[in-house]
């Protein structure tokens, strides 16, 4: 019992530097996403490209991909905007909820 004792306390003492912690300052942040405004979800069409939407609107609160992508956004009235896109163009836009 005493060498297993005395093995662990050499390898604690072999680590010459101490276990470094992260500021709280170290630490990335996610910016919050800002709500769109309302006038802003009526300004993409059907046809508009992936980066017209992105430039427009910024990125999205919640991106799915697969055989296509969705992008959602909340608006500023407390509702949602859904656009989908397929081969890069948007197919769909649908608006819900809010004020």
């Amino acid at each position: 019992m005493d060498s297993i004792q005395g093995i662990c306390q050499a390898a604690a003492s072999d680590s010459d530097s101490p276990t470094a912690k992260p500021h709280d300052s170290d630490i990335p942040t996610a910016k919050p996403l800002e709500k769109l405004p309302d006038d802003l979800a009526g300004s993409i069409r059907v046809g508009a490209s992936r980066s017209e939407v992105l430039q427009r609107l910024g990125e999205p609160h919640l991106k799915i991909s697969g055989d296509f992508e969705r992008f959602t956004y909340q608006l500023q009235s407390g509702g949602t905007l859904r656009i989908e896109l397929e081969d890069g163009r948007v197919t769909k836009v649908q608006s819900t909820g809010g004020r």
